[in-house]
């Protein structure tokens, strides 16, 4: 999907990443991100950010929930991440990492909350009236009062299989008639997912029926029930080039995962001006009929991946097709079209959430000033394994 993409504007990743693969410093299934870019992506992000008053959450999830580069972020200016579920949020707590958004898209379960709410995120975000009231019990306990989000939801609204949830749009008064009455959390805000996505033929990001309910909703709130709504959270999509559009409908946060790496699907088919910064590298295991397999365990089923490039240890390289994974099947391998020498390095780039696969993830920096280093080698979850 960003395979003729990244090699066009990121060569020192791909060479990097060859590198490292053919003198053994990191095993197949492995992603390599670029250290550098990502922090370029993320200025550009919160120079636009800052001309517009938006504020961003870094979204951890597609980067592995990397601590390393999470410190990075927040170090530059992001208020704090958003954790999109409750181990994400415990890891972060464990570095040092401040949580600014909680609970979406999966909701705090009842044992994390103590230890989440003790972290004091600035917003958590809740599904119902029963997850607010145990935030309000245990914030109660620790003595704070949380501000919390709503997860809204429209009649018309998208939502992806496996994230349904929130309260709907009608039952609002209901909802903060319950909400009234507890006295440990205070309501300042609204989000749902998404509220952008591409749209190939306009060849743009454009907003959802979901950007348009929270707007409705944080109107209902203010007006009709008195809410001091600040928060209009608005993920999915966000980059440089989608901060103009958040702001301009009304949104007063986003939350960049993919747009820090360069891989939003927009990103696939303009050039933006973000870099993109990551690859995952595999290596050619053997071959059965006419294809090659190269291991696996980095596949994502929404990944697009189309093409791979296939170097051999003279550092020819063959551009082959990727047989579609079987997304009822565990990705032990991919299939490449042709033969490909055993032992040859496999670069691949297309979209990902590193956080659900079995794969590494390797650090690189300085590669841009030519003095490129391996600077630590995490599992998927943000775990380190080696120092650099």
């Amino acid at each position: 999907m960003f395979l003729y993409k990244t090699a066009k504007r990121n060569p020192e990743l791909m060479e990097a990443a060859v590198l490292l693969h053919q003198s053994g410093k990191i095993l197949p299934d492995t992603y390599v991100l670029d250290y550098d870019s990502i922090q370029e992506n993320a200025a550009h992000m919160l120079g636009t950010a800052e001309r517009y008053g938006l504020e961003l959450f870094v979204m951890t999830k597609q980067l592995g929930r990397n601590p390393l580069l999470s410190s990075m972020l927040i170090d530059m200016g992001f208020t704090g991440t958003v954790t999109v579920d409750y181990r994400e949020a415990l890891l972060m707590i464990k570095h040092g990492i401040p949580l600014a958004h909680v609970g979406h898209l999966v909701q705090t379960p009842t044992h994390a909350l103590q230890q989440i709410i003790a972290a004091k995120p600035s917003l958590m975000t809740v599904f119902s009236i029963e997850k607010a009231k145990e935030i309000d019990r245990f914030s109660r306990q620790a003595g704070r009062i949380q501000p919390i989000m709503l997860r809204v939801i429209g009649h018309d609204d998208v939502i992806y299989d496996c994230q349904q949830g929130g309260i709907a749009l009608m039952d609002l008064e209901k909802t903060m008639l319950e909400l009234s009455k507890l006295s440990h959390v205070v309501v300042e805000g609204v989000t749902t997912f998404p509220c952008f996505l591409y749209d190939a033929e306009h060849k743009d990001v454009r907003p959802t029926n979901n950007a348009y309910t929270l707007l409705e909703a944080a109107e209902q709130l203010r007006t009709r029930y008195d809410q001091p709504i600040k928060h209009i959270n608005m993920p999915s999509a966000t980059c440089t080039h989608t901060i103009p559009a958040i702001k301009a409908i009304g949104g007063t946060q986003g939350e960049p995962g993919h747009g820090l790496i360069g891989t939003t699907p927009m990103h696939a088919a303009a050039d933006l001006v973000e870099t993109p910064a990551i690859v995952y590298v595999s290596e050619i295991s053997h071959s059965y009929g006419e294809y090659s397999y190269c291991y696996g365990g980095g596949h994502y089923r929404r990944s697009g991946v189309e093409r791979a490039y296939v170097i051999d240890k003279n550092g020819n390289r063959t551009d082959s097709r990727v047989r579609k994974p079987d997304a009822t099947s565990i990705d032990y391998y991919f299939a490449l079209e042709g033969k490909h020498e055993v032992g040859s390095t496999v670069i691949f780039a297309f979209r990902t959430q590193i956080f659900v696969t079995r794969s590494d993830v390797a650090i690189v920096q300085g590669l841009h000033a030519g003095q490129g280093q391996l600077v630590g080698i995490y599992d998927s979850l943000g775990q380190p394994k080696e120092a650099g």
